[in-house]
């Protein structure tokens, strides 16, 4: 991740979808402490948006994976 913002700067933007709040805490606050952008949510991973209740996502999984990434992107770059 360093290597990246170092790379890309403002440009490199780290979305977590992991349903762990408790990781996804971790990881946003490594993420604060290096001045990396960061968007995380634990509401894409249900067992009502993947394929059998624990695979891949599945058509509304997507679709909510898609917002997800729209409001991280909207959020995180104001114009």
């Amino acid at each position: 991740m360093l290597k990246f913002h170092e790379r890309y700067g403002d440009d490199f933007l780290i979305v977590s979808f992991n349903n762990n709040k408790d990781e996804n805490d971790l990881l946003e606050e490594y993420c604060i402490e290096n001045k990396i952008n960061i968007f995380t949510s634990e509401s894409v991973l249900r067992p009502d948006n993947r394929i059998k209740g624990r695979g891949h996502l599945n058509v509304n999984g997507n679709k909510e994976l898609g917002e997800l990434l729209y409001e991280a992107y909207t959020r995180t770059y104001k114009e």
